[in-house]
Order: structure tokens, then C-alpha cells, then sequence
């Protein structure tokens, strides 16, 4: 019977390479390390890492051996060893699996954020608005301007899980982040129409303010968490005018490239 690995254990051997090789002294420098120096070479181990972290992430198990078969059989335009009806059960079954995981953590993180707001929402220096979004103020503006929603907010900004593990920080980034109102979650967007300039608030955004039963697609925000942000408003910028864009496109009014891309 096949060994099966669970996909922690799956990144951890491929960590060490796919062929078996001969112990060395552990004293010595590692050999045999991959050459990452053209953007090919780089981009093809981070497909290849990237799709093992986003399976990670929905702990689904696989065969290691059959899955390395199926890459280099692929790789190498060998005949498959399943028929095309077996390979869309074959992949039908990782979305299976997705689903259920999602459905499993979704359930107990709308639990753990339940439990966390009702508590939460009792302590004197939080506020609850009528959509659920509770929010404490850590610091007052310096005016009363406050965004609107079709303005860009330039914002320094820490997100947080309920276990305080981080998901985003710009807080020690030497430039502060530049980000439209209008392109955040719910949650964020509600707090920063409230918010002067200068202020900084801590904000509990419940799921359905937040991205809800879908989380992210890699998954590193979960199916129905709820996020703790810590925002800072710095500068409001209303839309440029049609003058200010026309001068950042080119003749034909298409966007400049950024970089050399």
C-alpha cells in the first residue's frame, strides 16, 4: 500500500529535494543547492512552492511518490496512467476536500468571533455600530476632515487574528500605504468614513463585514474570521482631476508602466 503524507510533511521532504541522496556531515554547508538566478528559474520553483502552501492550507493529503509522478509525467509529455474521466475525479476530489475543510474551519471560526465580540463589545471603551463593526479609539484626529468614499486614505495599519498571530503590517514601513476607500472591506470602509485625519483606531471587523464565509483564495485569511485592525489616518486624498490623470497616462491614455514589466 502507498505511504500517505499528510501536506506538512509533503513540503518538509520536498524542502530536501525529490531524489534520495547520500547523509552528509551535518557540520557542512548545504550542498547541492538549486540556482535561483534567472526569473524563469524563480518563478518556476515559486509556482511550484505556491501551490504546495495554497494545498497546505486546506491540509489536504496526497501520495508523495504518485504525486511527483503525475508532475514529471506531465513535465515530460508521457502517456498518463489515468483516463481524462479519471483525473476530473481526481482533481473533482481535491475540491471536495477544500469545500469540507472550508466548511469545518468557516463553523469554528464563527464560533471563536462570536464568543470574542460579545465579550468584547461590554468593555467601557468600545463602541458597537449598528452593523456590528465594534471599534476603540486610540489616539484623536487633529481636524474634523474626515474620507469619503471615493477619496484614497494614506494609512499606516497592522491586521491581526483574534489569537494576535499577524496577517499585514505597514506600522515600521518607511512609506505609509496609499489605499481607495472604496477597495477595502466593509468593515474598514465604515470605520474610515467615521475617522479624522490623524486619528487612529483599533477595529473589530465580524465576517460578514469582513471576507465573509470565502476568506482569501490562498487562505491566508480564513473562511468567517473575524480580523482585529489597528488603523491610522495620516492623509486623506480626494480623486485626481481630470487634468492630474491625464498627466500620468500616455497619448493614447493608457497607464505608464511602473516598472520595467
Amino acid at each position: 500500500m502507498p505511504k500517505k503524507y499528510s501536506i506538512t510533511i509533503i513540503v518538509l521532504l520536498l524542502s530536501n529535494g525529490c531524489a534520495t541522496t547520500t547523509p552528509t556531515n551535518s557540520t557542512k554547508p548545504a550542498e547541492n543547492k538549486p540556482l535561483l538566478e534567472s526569473d524563469m528559474q524563480k518563478s518556476s520553483y515559486a509556482q511550484g512552492f505556491l501551490y504546495m502552501k495554497h494545498l497546505q492550507k486546506s491540509d489536504i493529503p496526497l501520495d508523495r511518490d504518485l504525486f511527483l509522478l503525475g508532475m514529471n509525467d506531465a513535465l515530460n509529455k508521457t502517456p498518463t496512467h489515468l483516463n481524462p474521466e479519471q483525473l476530473q475525479r481526481g482533481q473533482d476530489w481535491v475540491y471536495v476536500q477544500q469545500f469540507l475543510y472550508k466548511e469545518k474551519v468557516g463553523a469554528e471560526n464563527l464560533k471563536k468571533g462570536e464568543a470574542f465580540l460579545a465579550a468584547n463589545k461590554t468593555k467601557p471603551d468600545v463602541k458597537t455600530t449598528t452593523s456590528g463593526l465594534q471599534y476603540k479609539v486610540l489616539a484623536d484626529g487633529k481636524s474634523n476632515r474626515k474620507p469619503k468614499f471615493q477619496d484614497k486614505v494614506q494609512m499606516r495599519y497592522r491586521m491581526s487574528r483574534l489569537n494576535g498571530e499577524e496577517l499585514s503590517n505597514t506600522e515600521n514601513s518607511a512609506k505609509a500605504q496609499e489605499l481607495p476607500v472604496k477597495g477595502l472591506i466593509k468593515g474598514w470602509q465604515e470605520a474610515l468614513l467615521m475617522m479624522t485625519e490623524g486619528s487612529k483606531w483599533q477595529l473589530y471587523v465580524p465576517p460578514g463585514l469582513a471576507l465573509g464565509e470565502s476568506g482569501t483564495p490562498e487562505g491566508n485569511i480564513q473562511p468567517n474570521e473575524t480580523l482585529i485592525i489597528d488603523v491610522e489616518v495620516l492623509e486623506i486624498k480626494p480623486p485626481a482631476s481630470a487634468k492630474t490623470k491625464a498627466l500620468a497616462t500616455g497619448p493614447s491614455g493608457d497607464i505608464k508602466p511602473s516598472s520595467r514589466w
